[in-house]
C-alpha cells in the first residue's frame, strides 16, 4: 500500500446549529456522535459549539475558526434545508473563499439513496485560507452518513488545501472505509501511526539574561503583552498543557502554564528539552525557543503529529541545519540525553545517532510554512521592531 502525504492526524472544529437545542427545548445528539466518529478515527475536535440558527453568529464564528488557523476542518451540523431558519449555507457562503461543488454532491446522493426528502438538502463544501468547511444536515443518522460520504476524499483535500504538491491522479489500492482512516494517521508497518496531540505536551524554553537585547527575550514588549505571551497563546491553542522551562521560574506566574526548573546542571537547550521531557505527563513534548514569534500552527501540528514510533523529529533547513527548538521529543531520549551529557555539555543533535531520528526536509516544511516563518529569532531590538512594523 503506497502511502499518500495527507496521511497524518487532523484536528477539527464542530459547530452544531438548531434553535431549539440553544433554547435548551432539545438535547443535541448530533454532535455527540459526530465527536465519536471522528475520535475514532484519530481526528482531535478541537472546538466544538452550539449556536442557533443566526447568521451573522455563525459567520463571525467560522470566520475566526479558519482565521486562527488552529483548524483543519471545520463541520457545520444542521441548518441546510429550506426552511426560512435555515441559513447555514448562507453563512458559510460569507466565508469561504472557494466552493467545492463536488463534495456537497458526494454527500446529496449518498443521502437520496435513503430518502427524496434529501434534494432538498442546500449544503454546501467550501475552503477558507487552509481549512476546509463542510455542512452537514442536522439528524445524527444522515450527519454521519454524509460525513462518511465525502471522508474518503477529505484527507487529501485538505493536503491539497495546504499546499501538498503531489499528483492527485495517482491511485490508491484501499477500499473507500479504509481510505478514509488512512488519510488520517499512517497505520503502514515502516512508519507507524500518527500520534494526536493529546499525547503532546508543548515546552517554550524561555532561555535567560540576552546580552544582545540587554535583558530575558521571553520577557520583552511585544504587540500588547510580552514576547513569550505570543508564543504561548499559539501553543495553547494546540496542545492540552504547554510547560514553561526556565532558571527563575518564579518570573514567569503570569502565565496561566506550568513553570519548571533545568534538571541538569549547566546552561544550553539540550538542558531544557530534558528538564520538559522530565516533567511532561504525556510520552512526548513539542519544544520551541522563547524568541520565535511567528510560528505557524500548521507546522506545529504536522511536526508534533509525526508516526509514534519516531524519538525525534527534527525540521532541517539545510542538511546540517537543525532547527531542535522547533522539533517534537519522546520520553525516550531521556536516558540517552543524561549519558551524552555526562561528558560535559554538547549541542542538541550529540544524542541524535542513538534514538529513531526523522529528518525533515526544507521542501516538506515550506509546503506547510513556505517563507518558513515559523524558524525567525529575534535576536536584537531591531528585530522585534521589525516584526511589529
Amino acid at each position: 500500500m503506497s502511502r499518500a502525504p495527507e496521511d497524518r492526524n487532523l484536528v477539527a472544529a464542530l459547530l452544531v446549529l438548531s434553535d431549539r437545542c440553544a433554547r435548551g427545548e432539545r438535547t443535541d445528539t448530533s454532535g455527540p456522535a459526530l465527536v465519536e466518529w471522528l475520535a475514532e478515527r484519530g481526528v482531535v475536535v478541537g472546538a466544538f459549539e452550539l449556536l442557533p440558527d443566526d447568521r451573522p453568529r455563525i459567520t463571525a464564528l467560522l470566520r475566526g475558526w479558519c482565521d486562527d488557523g488552529q483548524f483543519d476542518l471545520i463541520l457545520t451540523c444542521g441548518g441546510t434545508g429550506v426552511a426560512p431558519r435555515d441559513v447555514t449555507p448562507e453563512a458559510t457562503t460569507d466565508v469561504v473563499d472557494r466552493l467545492i461543488p463536488g463534495l456537497a454532491e458526494l454527500m446529496r446522493l449518498r443521502s437520496l439513496d435513503q430518502s427524496p426528502h434529501a434534494a432538498l438538502s442546500r449544503a454546501i463544501a467550501g475552503v477558507r485560507g487552509q481549512t476546509l468547511v463542510l455542512n452537514l444536515p442536522g439528524s445524527p443518522r444522515a450527519a454521519l452518513e454524509n460525513l462518511g460520504a465525502a471522508w474518503p476524499a477529505v484527507g487529501h483535500a485538505v493536503a491539497k488545501i495546504q499546499g501538498d504538491p503531489s499528483d492527485c491522479g495517482q491511485t490508491v489500492d484501499q477500499p473507500p472505509d479504509q481510505l478514509a482512516t488512512t488519510a488520517i494517521t499512517a497505520t503502514t508497518a515502516t512508519t507507524g501511526p500518527g500520534v494526536p496531540l493529546t499525547e503532546v505536551t508543548a515546552a517554550i524554553l524561555a532561555g535567560g539574561h540576552s546580552q544582545r537585547m540587554g535583558q530575558d527575550k521571553a520577557l520583552l514588549r511585544y504587540g500588547d503583552g510580552k514576547l513569550i505571551e505570543a508564543i504561548h497563546a499559539v501553543l495553547a491553542r494546540l496542545f492540552r498543557e504547554v510547560l514553561i522551562v526556565a532558571k527563575q521560574p518564579e518570573l514567569y506566574r503570569f502565565l496561566p502554564a506550568r513553570a519548571v526548573t533545568d534538571a541538569l546542571s549547566g546552561d544550553g537547550p539540550l538542558v531544557g528539552i530534558h528538564a520538559a521531557l522530565q516533567a511532561a505527563k504525556t510520552p512526548f513534548v513539542f519544544v520551541v525557543g522563547c524568541d520565535m514569534p511567528s510560528l505557524q500552527p500548521g507546522l506545529i501540528r504536522d511536526l508534533a503529529g509525526r508516526p509514534r514510533n519516531y524519538d525525534v523529529v527534527i525540521p532541517a533547513l539545510q542538511d546540517d541545519q537543525f532547527e531542535p527548538l522547533h522539533a517534537r521529543y519522546s520520553t525516550a531520549c531521556l536516558p540517552e540525553i543524561e549519558s551524552v551529557y555526562r561528558d560535559g555539555p554538547c549541542a542538541v543533535p550529540a544524542f541524535f545517532d542513538r534514538v529513531q531520528t526523522l529528518i525533515v526536509s526544507r521542501t516538506e516544511l515550506e509546503a506547510r510554512d513556505p517563507e518558513l516563518q515559523s524558524f525567525r529569532n529575534v535576536n536584537t531590538p531591531e528585530d522585534i521592531a521589525g516584526l511589529e512594523n
